[in-house]
């Protein structure tokens, strides 16, 4: 459904630099000149009062839920390849779903922990470097 509008545009030409305003001297450098959107005026009225209410400390409370779950569906998405589902099937595209949020978890979790000692290895063998080193000191 189309919603009617109106739409202005100036150009170029027409900007001039004000103080303090950094984004018309954006727009005059990419040739773009200002474009003003205003909707209908019942759905202008909704806009202005949903931005109003954007600014209030309950509403960003209320949306730190949302923004909380958004990074988790974009990290499974860029980090875990969820976009797209490796397998055909429902089940098997579930299957894949759960075992990558429960690896998610994992990392999760072991980004938490306190890291512990670190496992022996073996000593590396001595470069030729080293070796050399060892005998001009002695």
């Amino acid at each position: 459904m189309d919603t009617p509008d109106c739409r202005f545009s100036s150009p170029q030409k027409s900007l001039q630099r004000v103080p303090g305003q950094a984004s018309v001297h954006r727009q005059r450098r990419h040739g773009k000149g200002r474009h003003i959107f205003l909707l209908p005026e019942p759905q202008q009225k909704i806009q202005t009062k949903a931005r109003k209410e954007q600014k209030t400390d309950q509403w960003h409370r209320r949306y730190a839920i949302r923004a909380g779950c958004e990074a988790t569906a974009s990290e499974t998405v860029h980090a875990h390849g969820l976009r797209r589902c490796r397998y055909r099937g429902l089940a098997k595209a579930h299957l894949q779903h759960v075992l990558t949020a429960a690896g998610a978890n994992i990392i999760r979790l072991s980004e938490r922990l306190p890291p512990g000692p670190a496992p022996p290895r073996e000593p590396r063998p001595t470069s030729h470097f080293q070796r050399i080193r060892q005998r001009l000191t002695i």
